[in-house]
């Protein structure tokens, strides 16, 4: 946004992947971002994209970088047909929709640490079709990357454990929120700290 205008603008283009099928509901769509000021970098994560878009603010030029997740493959669109959405009546809820995109995994947050100089990209891993009746709540991973999009390492949370929906930086790591601790006390609010550890000598 331009404080002197209020002009919005949106630098980042629509990945083309998401225009060759209909991926399901809202939040299939909705992208996570991070800036990286030191080099005027908007970084924007798709959920069904496994490229991040770079978007370089002062010259506008965007790059693509394939960070994918080892934990699932090519994301299944919903319908293979993108007009599908234009076919949806408003106001209609769409059991089999929902079902299909909280059984299919996806890419969630991207967060910068500008202590680190490290990127952090959260991936979904969405229980099956069969199990969203026992549980919806997603084990996660959290893929590391370099200033150059290069991965570092990837590591997987359990949601029995963890929140993926809490997670934050500090000067000491990235913070995850104990779920766990939580259910167990809800008086009292767990974090813990997670931070980059260079184990290729062990």
């Amino acid at each position: 946004m331009d404080l002197t205008t209020k002009k919005v603008t949106f630098p980042g283009s629509f990945p083309e992947l998401c225009n060759k099928a209909h991926w399901g509901p809202k939040f299939k769509y909705e992208p996570g971002m991070a800036y990286n000021p030191t080099t005027n970098e908007l970084v924007l994560s798709y959920p069904v994209d496994p490229f991040l878009q770079s978007v370089n603010l002062r010259t506008k030029e965007v790059s693509q970088h394939f960070v994918g997740s080892e934990y699932f493959e090519a994301i299944p669109p919903f319908k293979q047909d993108p007009s599908h959405y234009l076919k949806r009546v408003k106001g209609t809820i769409y059991p089999e929709e929902d079902d299909h995109g909280l059984s299919t995994s996806d890419y969630r947050g991207i967060y910068y640490d500008q202590n680190q100089n490290l990127f952090y990209r959260v991936a979904l891993i969405r229980p099956s079709l069969e199990k969203l009746s026992v549980s919806r709540a997603p084990d996660f991973s959290i893929i590391v990357l370099n200033e150059r999009f290069e991965k570092l390492g990837e590591r997987l949370f359990s949601s029995k454990v963890y929140d993926p929906s809490k997670i934050f930086l500090s000067s000491t790591g990235i913070n995850l929120f104990r779920r766990d601790m939580y259910n167990e006390n809800e008086n009292k609010i767990a974090i813990e700290v997670f931070g980059p550890a260079d184990i290729r000598g062990n």
